[in-house]
Formats: structure tokens, C-alpha cells, sequence
């Protein structure tokens, strides 16, 4: 292959991948409704926490899930007496955990997270914790410590 047509191969390959990824980024996350007013998270951040709660406290042998604990909300209630730097870290982490275009490449996934399986969650989860990439390690070291401190802190578990 010359070099005029291997440039152009590359180009276009460059554009669909492009394209490919704005499709992939644009793609809706799973809508989950507060239960209370929220505070601190916006809806589809609060959408991404629940769905992540609900995977890490799923309410197994006689225990009540994340969810049936309202722990969603509670976490939103926290960060409301939070600096609004930290809910905003909080925020981008939950965005990085749904967004399919960066997870495409470092594990094949094309769907979001709120938007899989709870396999596919459950896999998500799971490709965070081993990561080679420090920061998705520690997104998941602070949510499950997020969720779980939130989880057995209530006196209902």
C-alpha cells in the first residue's frame, strides 16, 4: 500500500471510529426515580448510583437490598453537606463508571452501565476493581466504600 492510500485508509478508519464514539457517548442512561427530593446528585448520576448500589448490596440471604434501604438517597443526602468540589468528583466518577466509549476500548462493553445486565454490571464492576488504570480502581475502591458504609450503617441491616 503507497502512503497517499494508506493516509486515506487511516483517515476514514479515524472518522468511523470518531463517529462510532459520539454514537456510543450519546447513548441515554437508565433512568432510576428518587424516592426524595434530591440534594446534591442530579438525576442521572443519582440513575448511575442506584444501579451501582443495587449491584454492590443486592439484598441477599434475608438482607434487603440498596435499594429497599433507600440507600441512593442517603448517599445524596451526604454529599449535600459535602463542598460541591467533592460532589462534582463524585459526579465525573459515576459518569466515567456509565460512559461505553472509553470502556470499548479497555473492555469491549458498547452498552452503559445502567443500561447492562446485571451480569454485565456485575462485569463492569469487576473489570474497575483489577484495572491496570489506577483511576478505575479508585472509582471503585470509593463507591463500594460510598455504598457499603451507607448500606451496614443503617440499623435495619
Amino acid at each position: 500500500m503507497d502512503r497517499r492510500r494508506f493516509l486515506a485508509v487511516s483517515g476514514a478508519a479515524a472518522v468511523a471510529l470518531g463517529l462510532a464514539g459520539v454514537g456510543l457517548a450519546l447513548r441515554p442512561t437508565t433512568q432510576r426515580q428518587p424516592r426524595s427530593p434530591l440534594q446534591a446528585l442530579d438525576a442521572t448520576s443519582f440513575s448511575i448510583l442506584a444501579a451501582a448500589a443495587d449491584r454492590i448490596c443486592p439484598g441477599e440471604d434475608g438482607l434487603p437490598s440498596a435499594w429497599d434501604l433507600e440507600v441512593p438517597e442517603a448517599i445524596d443526602s451526604y454529599l449535600a453537606t459535602k463542598h460541591p468540589g467533592t460532589v462534582a468528583e463524585v459526579t465525573q466518577a459515576l459518569a466515567f463508571l456509565e460512559n461505553p466509549l472509553p470502556a470499548l476500548f479497555l473492555e469491549g462493553r458498547t452498552s452503559t452501565f445502567t443500561g447492562a445486565s446485571a451480569a454485565g454490571q456485575d462485569a463492569v464492576l469487576l473489570a474497575f476493581a483489577t484495572s491496570r488504570i489506577g483511576l478505575r480502581r479508585t472509582v471503585y475502591k470509593a463507591l463500594v466504600a460510598l455504598v457499603t458504609s451507607t448500606y451496614w450503617g443503617d440499623p435495619r441491616v
